[in-house]
């Protein structure tokens, strides 16, 4: 299988009251390396990573080897273990920007993970 393009999901001041526990929003990720999720990168996102598997859930945030450097290393990609039941939060950064200005997520179970636009107040 290959990754699944997903966008981001606004939410705005006026959905402070978000309920993530219950969002139909999530997209359920296949399992195995590479067959996640994609969607752009932007610097004003962060992940909810939904489990509700009745195991652990570990999401493998994939972090790309800068081209001039490949040659003398691998970088290692993030983790993040998610107890069943549970919700954490991620942020994004610069640093897992792909080639082609996406951030690529799998995970080893079949558990949910939604990408949220975050907002300023101007």
């Amino acid at each position: 299988m290959a990754r699944t393009a997903i966008e981001p999901v606004d939410i705005f001041p006026s959905s402070a009251e978000y309920d993530f526990s219950s969002s139909g929003d999530f997209s359920t990720l296949n399992t195995g390396d590479d067959n996640g999720v994609t969607f752009p990168w932007k610097t004003t996102l962060f992940l909810a990573l939904r489990n509700n598997t009745g195991s652990p859930a570990n999401f493998t945030i994939k972090i790309p080897t800068p081209t001039d450097l490949d040659k003398y290393t691998t970088i290692v990609d993030d983790s993040v273990l998610v107890a069943d039941g549970d919700i954490s939060f991620y942020k994004i950064s610069q640093v897992l920007k792909q080639s082609d200005f996406k951030v690529y997520v799998d995970c080893d179970v079949a558990a949910e993970l939604l990408p949220v636009k975050t907002f300023t107040n101007a």
